[in-house]
């Protein structure tokens, strides 16, 4: 099975060969944007998870906070760092989010960067690693993609998608975890959290078909 750090790390070098210096769009951006300024206080500690080049972290700078990002690509995180570089309050680190060092400290807020529904296996390790990096009364922000009949199987037949268990195949191999709302809700409070706030988010429009938008969850949770 393909090493999903080399996976990304390959992707990301093939965008900066094509001369592109981000993996999502500004409208992705914008988006984490929005939802992160609905719970992330001014500075708060915050760990962004799957930082990418920095996208999100460069939007918030406004909020002053001390703000930690994690990636497994180390070019990616070469392009936050320089994205970054005046802000000595933000930094990098190569980690992955199912085992977060004890050196990144403890947060006030961890933000999911679209990057929990990257993990197709191993979800409760990834629970488990996000609750020790909590501090208390901490809380998590998860946005991920939910749905029972995806919009990406009509036009991508490498993909295949097991409602059951949430698994979205690419070539056979488990690539993403898309379960339904109430089964990603259910999830999260079977692995030790709290909900405080649920949000379905419904993408009834598409801009391009070629491209299309799955819909999503936004989750406030915490410690039960």
């Amino acid at each position: 099975m393909p090493n999903q750090n080399s996976s990304y790390e390959a992707h990301y070098q093939k965008l900066l060969s094509e001369g592109r210096t981000q993996w999502s769009t500004d409208k992705s951006a914008d988006a984490l944007y929005v939802a992160a300024t609905k719970f992330i206080h001014p500075r708060e500690r915050v760990l962004l998870l799957g930082c990418g080049v920095g996208m999100l972290a460069e939007r918030l700078v406004p909020l002053e906070l001390e703000c930690v990002g994690v990636d497994i690509s180390s070019t990616a995180l070469s392009k936050a760092r320089e994205r970054l570089a005046a802000y000595p309050n933000y930094q990098f680190f190569e980690a992955s989010v199912l085992d977060l060092p004890d050196s990144l400290g403890l947060f006030d807020l961890i933000m999911d960067e679209y990057c929990t529904h990257c993990i197709p296996n191993e979800r409760p390790a990834l629970w488990q690693s996000l609750q020790r990096r909590l501090k208390p009364n901490g809380r998590v922000i998860i946005k991920a993609m939910v749905g029972e009949n995806l919009r990406i199987l009509a036009v991508n037949p490498r993909m295949t998608h097991d409602a059951a268990s949430g698994t979205v195949f690419r070539d056979g191999i488990p690539e993403r975890h898309v379960p339904t709302f109430a089964v990603l809700q259910a999830e999260l409070e079977q692995n030790g959290f709290e909900v405080l706030s649920a949000e379905h988010i419904i993408r009834s429009e598409q801009s391009d078909p070629s491209r299309p938008e799955e819909d999503e969850g936004l989750f406030e949770v915490r410690l039960a």
